[in-house]
This record gives structure tokens, C-alpha cells and sequence, in this order.
């Protein structure tokens, strides 16, 4: 399946870059990438998810996580070509040493790329901040990103991941990042959370947030 997308993808962006292509076409390729990219990116969430259940906590590799939020921007406009993203991360950035190995740096990207499916706008702006917590005698990095456009879907809670697909498969679509980031760290040691944004009584945006276990130095 994967090999197929990457077939589709290829034609797509030639598509996109024949100097003859009407801008109605190119708007429709534009659309058919993000979808593409959204399927592979489910089979991805799979095989991450079950690499990350069989990671021990004790012998995971330490990941830095400063470089691969830093290219998110980047990354985030190869899934959306029509939309314009911007990310705007901490000014003066920091040493985001993590457990979890490359399976929490795709969890990030999984989080940016759902925030950014859940916000109907053609531009998006993210916002990250990074913090550093300590829980239970463990130390934390806290990743959390708000988008002040994207939208929950109507009666989620981020406390009811579990049954929320069982009372309507459309809600379970759209929230199919959502349940597996939460997975993901939870296998990394960590947490997940969604949390709708209400200002003056009335939403206004979503955040996601992650904590994962601090990598010592050696």
C-alpha cells in the first residue's frame, strides 16, 4: 500500500508541475496529495504504534526532538500543498531530549498533521510552546500545540478516547489521530491530550499536548 501511494504521489506532483495544468487541476491534485499522504500516514500510525508497544522503558533511546519541530513547517506544507502553515516555535530553542527513539519524533508530526486536518482554513497557524515538568520523580518534556481555527469534533472528550468511535464512525474518522498519538505515548511512558479552546464562552481553537519522559544526560 505504501509503494502504491508513492506511485500516486509521483503522478500527483507531475501533475502539479506540468506548466499547461489549469488552476482548477492543480487545486484538485493539490486536495488528492493530502489525502494520499493522509492514508499512508494511517498504515504508518499501525507499524509506529507496534514498534512503539515493544520498546522497553528502561532500554529506550534517547531522541532530540529540537530538529524535528523545527522542520515541521516543512513537512507540514508536503501533506497540505493548498493550505498555507506556518509554525512558530519558542524563540530561543531548546534541547528537547526525549525517550522513545524515532517512534517520538513521528509522534509529533502525527500531532501537527491532525491539528492541521482539523482546521478547515486554507491557512494555519500553530503555535508550540515547550516546558519542562516533573511528575511522580521523573522529569518531563511538555510539548503543546494550539491552533486557534482547528476544531474537536462536536461531544469529544479528550478523557473518552476509547469509546468515542463505538457512538459515531464519522466522529472516529476524524479523530483517528488523535487516538493513535494518545497510544503512542502512552507505550512511550508519556501522556496525551486534546483540549478545546474557549474564550468568552465560545470556541475558539484546539490544543494537543504530549509529556514524555526527559532523556538524562549520560
Amino acid at each position: 500500500m505504501l509503494n502504491s501511494n508513492q506511485a500516486v504521489l509521483s503522478y500527483l506532483e507531475l501533475i502539479m508541475a506540468a506548466p499547461d495544468v489549469t488552476p482548477k487541476t492543480k487545486r484538485y491534485a493539490e486536495k488528492a496529495v493530502a489525502h494520499v499522504r493522509s492514508s499512508t500516514m494511517l498504515v504508518e500510525n499501525i507499524r509506529r504504534l507496534l514498534a512503539s508497544r515493544s520498546l522497553n522503558l528502561e532500554s529506550m533511546k534517547s531522541v532530540n526532538l529540537t530538529n524535528a519541530i523545527a522542520r515541521s513547517e516543512r513537512e507540514l506544507r508536503a501533506f497540505f500543498p493548498a493550505k498555507k502553515i506556518t509554525v512558530r516555535v519558542p524563540p530561543d530553542p531548546v534541547e528537547v531530549d526525549v525517550l522513545g527513539d524515532s517512534v517520538a519524533e513521528y509522534l509529533v508530526l502525527n500531532m501537527l498533521v491532525t491539528l492541521v486536518k482539523l482546521d478547515l482554513e486554507e491557512e494555519v497557524v500553530i503555535n508550540i510552546t515547550i516546558r519542562k515538568t516533573t511528575a511522580s520523580g521523573h522529569e518531563f518534556w511538555t510539548i503543546r500545540m494550539e491552533d486557534p481555527n482547528s476544531q474537536l469534533p462536536p461531544g469529544f472528550k479528550d478523557d473518552d478516547f476509547d469509546s468515542v468511535h463505538s457512538k459515531d464512525t464519522s466522529v472516529s474518522v476524524k479523530i483517528t489521530g488523535l487516538l493513535f498519538s494518545k497510544m503512542i505515548a502512552d507505550s512511550l511512558g508519556g501522556r496525551f491530550d486534546a483540549q478545546e479552546l474557549v474564550r468568552q464562552g465560545e470556541r475558539r481553537g484546539a490544543a494537543l499536548i504530549v509529556t514524555l519522559r526527559r532523556a538524562m544526560p549520560p
